[in-house]
């Protein structure tokens, strides 16, 4: 046995026996149907099976549905004689359809207010720009400094005690700098040792009379800034890694509450329909307050998908350029690293 209905108001289409989309479908659906016949805004064509994804509008065709949708076609008596059956076998009462008119002002205001609370959650999340150009302007500055330690590192070979006695501790900052580096997004960044921290800030404070060319100073302040400004960098890009995912999850949950908005709107619709074709002309429908503002909902749902694919853009930009970055810091005793 087959069940027929109307989708989107342009294809009426039919699918084996699911009494569970009668009367209307509330969610997403589960079955392919076969379109019969089409409109001139169907997007489909005759005899076409199609599986709509998200939320279609879907409801139970009727027979003048069938005699409008056939109108100058040929139609066989068998169908039109299975669509009457299905009126038939599907008539419910006025007190039954009028049942259902609570439940689906509570799926539709139970969505509009979590579609408010995504929306202002979105609202209040940092700029991806300004984050964007926080964490540009610190990687610049780390790579400022670490080009000067890697010219002044070049110089090792000069004879100076100091400098020969910190080899191992500039080593180690290095090793820390790429460890961050090499850090995935969202784990906890690794900082320097205590021990190693103090230590490097002791070897900026040799005086320098003692030996007035010794760049150990210059070399150590250079790699604990590059360190500093690198770990500040990884903390904005983290931030920007969980903040995508956050945009992402309420862009997808916004889209759904969307659909269900629409989709329980146009069974608002088509149970006033039904209603008003048994005589009833003032119910619950009709007269149920407090209209939504549609355009302000789409808008809404516009802004808050545009803002999540700002937010992956802006995060794949700065994820490459931490990449190059890291691919171009080839630390080196004798040579300067080709940073540009």
């Amino acid at each position: 046995m087959q069940r027929f209905f109307v989708l989107g108001e342009h294809s009426l289409c039919a699918v084996n026996d699911q009494p569970d989309i009668a009367p209307f479908l509330n969610g997403s659906l589960a079955h392919p149907l076969t379109v019969l016949a089409v409109q001139h805004a169907s997007p489909y064509l005759p005899k076409q099976v199609i599986q709509p994804t998200g939320y279609p509008l879907l409801r139970q065709a009727t027979i003048d549905d069938a005699r409008f949708y056939f109108t100058g076609l040929p139609v066989s008596d068998e169908l039109l004689s299975a669509i009457e059956a299905q009126d038939r076998e599907t008539e419910q009462t006025v007190e039954a359809l009028s049942a259902l008119a609570p439940s689906l002002r509570e799926s539709m205001d139970g969505a509009r207010k979590r579609f408010a609370q995504c929306i202002k959650e979105a609202a209040v999340l940092p700029s991806p720009y300004k984050m964007e150009m926080d964490a540009r302007e610190l990687l610049s500055k780390a790579t400022t400094q670490s080009v000067l330690a890697a010219e002044m590192i070049a110089v090792h070979d000069l004879p100076h005690a100091s400098m020969i006695d910190h080899s191992t501790l500039f080593d180690a900052i290095r090793q820390a700098i790429v460890g961050v580096l090499a850090t995935p997004l969202g784990e906890d960044v690794p900082y320097l040792a205590p021990a190693l921290m103090k230590e490097a800030v002791a070897a900026q404070e040799i005086e320098s009379c003692v030996s007035p060319t010794d760049v150990t100073p210059a070399i150590s302040h250079a790699l604990l800034s590059c360190h500093e400004h690198i770990v500040d960098y990884y903390k904005v890009m983290s931030r920007m890694y969980q903040q995508n995912e956050h945009i992402a999850a309420l862009a997808k949950e916004a889209t759904e509450l969307h659909q269900t908005m629409l989709q329980s709107r146009y069974n608002y619709w088509a149970l006033d329909r039904m209603l008003m074709a048994g005589g009833q002309t003032h119910n619950a429908v009709s007269n149920n307050p407090a209209p939504f503002d549609w355009e302000s909902i789409e808008a809404d749902a516009y802004h808050v998908q545009s803002l999540a694919r700002l937010s992956q853009q802006v995060l794949d930009g700065l994820v490459k350029q931490f990449h190059d970055f890291n691919a171009k810091l080839a630390w080196s005793e004798s040579n300067i690293p080709a940073i540009s």
